[in-house]
């Protein structure tokens, strides 16, 4: 959290002032102030933190020069975010405050530089190995117990996210988080498509004709048979009522679902106590 208030206020600090927030600029910055504590940054770090962040580098419609922006509604969905969580931290112990996340890890990790000669003669072997997904969740007052999950996955290329789904996340949410977490907790959680499995899901412009068909008769919505697609769609609009499986659970636990906004997974907590961004951050050496 603090790292990501230091690269948010050393760029706005450019963006509302006469400035041009150029990456040479903000490194200056950051590393005049020393705002970080794990030492210096390099540009290339910045740049990777700044397109996590969904932060664009494009030409202002107005002037002749290059900023970097972020999109109004990635905006306001932030503000708010920090807005209500400032508010749920100020009239509910933090401690009824969980934050769950999901990462990876394998059984080669190691860092891609080290110091060595030619003589030495070591060369590390890099990642490879088996990879094993990892569930927690906490809150200030650390990990909660018993709620650490770890499995190995078959798939060890591409994005983790696709070694979990649904069904793996509802499992772990019922039988460890919620037997071990305070009466009346707010589960901060990502986007993630598993975070936010559908009941009944309703159908979209992917869907074929005859699946839009199927859940409106489904539901009990009439159509005449000479509808074209675009047609049927709209009728869904009109009936859409969207139903998470996690946020039913949670609420009949006596618990609330409260989600990032998008594209800030950086603002939860445990982001930064796994290992991986751990390593990222020190292996610039």
């Amino acid at each position: 959290m603090v790292i990501l208030s230091s690269f948010l206020s050393s760029l706005f600090i450019f963006i509302f002032h006469p400035q041009i927030p150029a990456r040479r600029e903000i490194v200056k910055h950051l590393n005049d102030e020393k705002k970080l504590s794990f030492g210096e940054i390099k540009k290339d770090k910045l740049r990777m933190i700044l397109r996590e962040m969904k932060f664009k580098y494009r030409k202002a419609s107005a002037v002749a020069r290059k900023v970097l922006m972020e999109s109004k509604p990635i905006v306001c969905k932030r503000r708010q975010y920090l807005r209500i969580l400032d508010c749920l931290r100020k009239s509910m112990p933090a401690s009824s405050i969980i934050y769950l996340d999901e990462t990876w890890t394998h059984t080669r990790a190691c860092k891609s530089k080290l110091w060595t000669t030619d003589e030495a003669g070591f060369v590390p072997k890099l990642g490879g190995g088996k990879r094993y997904i990892i569930f927690h969740a906490g809150s200030k007052d650390g990990f909660v117990p018993n709620a650490l999950k770890v499995f190995f996955t078959t798939k060890v290329d591409g994005d983790y996210h696709k070694s979990i789904n649904g069904d793996i996340f509802k499992d772990w949410f019922l039988q460890q988080l919620l037997p071990n977490i305070s009466p009346k907790s707010i589960l901060v959680i990502g986007n993630a498509p598993y975070h936010s499995v559908q009941v009944n899901r309703t159908p979209t412009t992917a869907n074929r004709i005859s699946e839009i068909k199927s859940w409106l008769q489904e539901n009990c919505i009439s159509f005449d048979s000479s509808m074209v697609k675009a047609e049927l769609l709209g009728l869904v609009r009109l009936h859409k009522k969207i139903t998470v499986i996690i946020d039913n659970i949670a609420t009949a636990y006596g618990h609330k679902i409260f989600r990032l906004p998008p594209y800030y997974c950086k603002l939860n907590p445990i982001e930064w106590a796994s290992p991986k961004s751990r390593d990222g951050l020190e292996n610039n050496d």
